[in-house]
């Protein structure tokens, strides 16, 4: 007997062999598959593949957190199929077979350590079996999302830059790269709302304030690459991420850029000079065409009552 494990998951693999007239006859599972995490809703297929060489099969049954839920028994003088109630588990009875149990409808119930165990006949009973874990997530319907990331930046300046996700569970966690190098936890700001819908999702966004350093651009196009990543829990192949690229703006671009405004400017007070030219001239012709008017107009006021002209 043999056994081996994996790091990452609880797996264990046994395979036996018994010595006969003929050689070693050995009793191993040939392929053993359960996905490692599901969104929450859907279906999944858990692969459970054997060789009994010359032996005779026994039986193959499921477990999840060590509960039978389902049990092949080729010689049964019933059904060959038999399948037991279990919280998290509803299961497709026609498509499940010796080598494959469907899992349908999935719920944060159904998360768990699932182990195929494969028996042969007597006279040399020998047992076979592998387990792995399987985690119920909630994809976030979209994102993550980037925004506020300017398409060039100089030596200096400060990426303020805000990255939002979905709701989802677990927990999202959510990391930036800048260059593919992790952004210091000290830069980065994140805030979460949970979500009281009975799906224990949560939604999250950050906020990264990088000051961009000179080897930050030292690249064949002078460019530095923006990542916001998200992963669920922190659960292996549940990373999502969104990408932005920006370039460095050169000390021409820059100068060219203060001359542009620099004109803009000089253009802006022009135009408001003429305005006030106009408006000046405006008013001096108004006053010599209504003055004259004014001065051959008799005037009159009472004096003690008398009319003065």
């Amino acid at each position: 007997m043999m056994a081996a494990s994996t790091s990452g998951n609880i797996l264990f693999f046994y395979f036996t062999c018994l010595l006969g007239n003929h050689g070693a006859m050995c009793l191993k599972l040939t392929n053993f598959d359960v996905p490692n995490h599901v969104d929450m809703g859907s279906s999944a297929t858990l692969v459970c593949e054997f060789d009994v060489d010359s032996a005779a099969l026994n039986s193959v049954k499921w477990y999840k957190d060590e509960h039978e839920f389902f049990r092949y028994v080729p010689n049964s003088p019933t059904a060959n199929t038999q399948s037991f109630p279990l919280t998290g588990i509803s299961l497709d009875n026609i498509k499940s077979d010796k080598n494959r149990v469907i899992l349908n409808r999935l719920t944060y119930n159904s998360s768990g350590i699932y182990r195929c165990e494969v028996s042969t006949d007597l006279p040399d009973f020998k047992i076979a079996y592998e387990s792995k874990n399987l985690t119920v997530v909630s994809f976030p319907r979209w994102g993550p999302e980037i925004a506020n990331i300017q398409e060039h930046y100089t030596v200096g300046q400060v990426i303020s830059g805000n990255c939002s996700v979905a709701p989802c569970h677990p927990k999202p966690k959510i990391t930036w790269l800048i260059n593919n190098h992790m952004v210091d936890r000290r830069s980065v700001f994140v805030n979460f709302e949970n979500h009281d819908d009975g799906r224990w999702l949560t939604s999250a966004w950050s906020t990264l304030h990088y000051e961009l350093r000179a080897e930050d651009f030292q690249n064949e196009n002078q460019a530095v690459q923006i990542v916001c990543r998200v992963s669920l829990g922190g659960i292996q192949g549940t990373e999502l991420e969104n990408k932005f690229t920006s370039k460095l703006l050169s000390k021409k671009s820059t100068q060219e850029s203060a001359l542009q405004s620099l004109r803009n400017s000089g253009g802006n007070y022009k135009h408001n000079y003429i305005q006030q030219l106009i408006l000046m001239t405006t008013v001096q012709l108004l006053v010599l065409l209504i003055l004259p008017k004014w001065t051959h107009t008799p005037l009159a006021c009472h004096v003690n009552g008398l009319m003065v002209h």
